[in-house]
């Protein structure tokens, strides 16, 4: 039989290998977002070497970038928040685009073409266009504390109720109305 000193060196083996083999998920998971894109000349022509500047609207925070040879720029791992992105290069005007979100392990594409510098004006967008997820096909949402409360059919013993509110949800219609357990969507 075993001795006490032996099953608490089993039960702290047990408890290792535990951690350990619960540890790459928690690695997979991120609380950041991904910026992307290419810059562009008025004719459709890729710039390489651009400048690109993405600013935290919020914190501050500044991260400079160079285009590669296609004129593609890419900026993983932004804290969400709003973004202030420029681009600029030799002989042509700056371009700014305002107000881009980054949210949760999204890759938001902003293209930036830029205009010779000859033309004396300056390029800024601060509408944003709602964003079109086009580096896959998940379909995202979220909903605060405040709509949550003000659905109307509000059920806290059935999470379907709210998904019902996102874009793109699809009950299983094998399943029944509602059926957590056999539903999809």
């Amino acid at each position: 039989m075993f001795d006490l000193k032996t099953n608490r060196r089993f039960l702290f083996l047990a408890l290792v290998c535990a951690v350990l083999l619960s540890a790459p998920g928690a690695f997979a998971q991120t609380v950041t977002g991904t910026l992307e894109g290419t810059v562009t000349d008025a004719k459709g022509a890729v710039i390489p070497g651009a400048e690109v500047v993405v600013l935290n609207a919020e914190t501050g925070q500044v991260r400079n970038l160079k285009t590669n040879g296609d004129g593609y720029y890419v900026a993983p791992f932004l804290p969400l928040g709003r973004y202030k992105v420029t681009a600029s290069n030799t002989g042509f005007t700056a371009v700014t685009q305002e107000n881009v979100e980054i949210t949760l392990n999204q890759t938001r594409v902003i293209n930036l073409t830029l205009n010779p510098s000859g033309v004396t004006e300056a390029v800024v967008i601060t509408a944003d266009a709602a964003p079109i997820n086009t580096t896959n096909a998940e379909i995202k949402g979220s909903l605060n504390t405040e709509e949550i409360l003000a659905k109307p059919t509000f059920n806290q013993s059935n999470f379907l109720t709210l998904a019902e509110t996102f874009t793109g949800f699809q009950e299983n219609p094998t399943s029944g109305q509602n059926n957590p357990t056999a539903s999809s969507g």
